[in-house]
């Protein structure tokens, strides 16, 4: 089976801050942190902001694709900084200061091939892939390095080269071949979708457990034409789900943000409101009997077990989304900036909460017909690395392989605290 770098040949590692105040899923919480970073003296901001060897106050700095030049962060006055959505973790929506002064490793191919509207990241943790839950993970927004389970780097995927034009980060001469070999023309978003699919659950690492040790998750293409087209339809309800309703919105009858939702009878609802007198809640808990959400003193139900429990990479999501939410965040504390924090639970992040219980319930009940595709797909005629080698798709081209290139220099730059980038050359 041919590994997901032979058909999404250009990868990468997610966005690498090495700071952990300029990301928060709070953007009042951004703005305030960065206010107290420019408003600090000179000679405070190096420690302030933690300086490493590529990144100090006094040094200039490129600017991210898509924004105008900017002075030195010693010098720097503005108070609203530039704050956009993203991807911390499989199913964890915050926001990162989109600055390349606090950013040590920005990874700016990946910024410019940032497009709001339509871009996709396939995320794998790589060095292992075999443990509980899905093996691949989605999201539209800007991944970071830990994206895949939220505390172990991995790699992305993107599905488009360019935020603008036609040029799929797909290895040349494949869906040529899989339009020949299922008579329909097949496009990038298919394969993505197929991917998604066959690997987006927890059922692909329980089959294929004994052979996840080895580097990178391996996707058996099905020759069977029906099977093909059952699993992009899998896949690309997978994907709707992973991104919360952001893409693939109009295979499923709905409009773009809005994000998916259990049956009526199965949703969960806020029974008590979420929030303390005396700050952030402290603690997250789960009562199977009563199917009950306890975060601090408020409560979420119905939840069913399978959703509390659902893993990716092995970590428990409901519970890691919460700790970088709770009251004293799971996250290195590394200077005074990490100290700035909502003074209670905002009513935002319940909304967020409920999102993430409907996305999981949904996936879970997914879950069963993934499996029985995978089987089928598995005991079938398949399209090997082999084939592929025949064929002349396989080994990659180099070229495939590279990250594009952003432009020296941008057009149009955004405002002040807007919160999606244009790439535009």
């Amino acid at each position: 089976m041919p590994p997901v770098d032979a058909l999404l040949p250009w990868t990468s590692s997610g966005n690498k801050n090495n700071r952990s105040w300029p990301v928060s899923p709070s953007r009042d919480v951004l703005e305030r942190r960065w206010r107290r970073l420019v408003q600090a003296p000179a000679d405070a901001k190096a420690e302030l902001m933690k300086s490493t060897g590529d990144r100090r106050p006094d040094k200039l700095e490129p600017p991210l694709p898509g924004q105008q030049e900017t002075g030195s962060l010693a010098a720097e006055k503005e108070r609203v900084p530039v704050i956009v959505k993203y991807g911390r973790m499989t199913f964890d929506r915050q926001y990162i200061i989109a600055d390349r002064r606090v950013i040590d490793r920005p990874r700016p191919a990946l910024w410019f091939a940032h497009n709001d509207q339509r871009q996709i990241y396939l995320s794998e943790l790589h060095t292992e892939s075999g443990r509980p839950g899905p093996a691949v993970s989605f999201t539209a927004l800007l991944p970071d390095i830990h994206h895949f389970k939220g505390t172990e780097g991995g790699r992305v995927a993107p599905l488009y080269r360019h935020p603008h034009q036609a040029e799929p980060n797909v290895t040349p001469g494949l869906l040529r071949l899989l339009t020949k070999t299922h008579g329909v023309t097949v496009t990038a978003e298919d394969l993505f979708a197929y991917i998604a699919g066959t690997a987006g659950h927890s059922g692909y690492t329980r089959r294929f457990a004994a052979n996840l040790a080895e580097r990178g998750v391996r996707i058996p293409i099905t020759r069977d034409p029906a099977l093909w087209a059952e699993l992009v339809e899998v896949g690309r309800r997978t994907v709707w789900i992973h991104t919360y309703g952001q893409r693939f919105a109009s295979h499923h009858d709905s409009s773009p943000g809005s994000s998916p939702r259990l049956p009526p009878e199965e949703q969960p609802e806020c029974v008590v409101v979420i929030g303390e007198d005396d700050g952030l809640p402290a603690d997250i808990s789960y009562d199977a009997s009563t199917r009950t959400l306890t975060v601090g003193t408020g409560c979420i139900r119905p939840v069913a077990p399978e959703v509390w429990d659902y893993r990716i990479g092995g970590v428990q999501v409901i519970r890691k989304w919460f700790s970088f939410r709770k009251r004293k965040p799971d996250v290195e504390r590394q200077t005074p900036l990490n100290d700035i924090l909502p003074p209670t639970w905002p009513a935002r992040w319940t909304v967020d909460l409920l999102d993430l219980i409907n996305a999981l319930g949904l996936l879970v009940a997914l879950e069963p017909r993934q499996a029985r595709l995978l089987d089928a797909v598995s005991s079938g005629p398949l399209i090997t690395t082999d084939d592929l080698r025949g064929e002349g798709i396989l080994p990659v081209p180099a070229y495939a392989t590279k990250e594009p290139k952003p432009p020296r220099k941008s057009r149009r730059a955004p405002g002040p605290g807007q919160e999606s980038l244009d790439f535009s050359d």
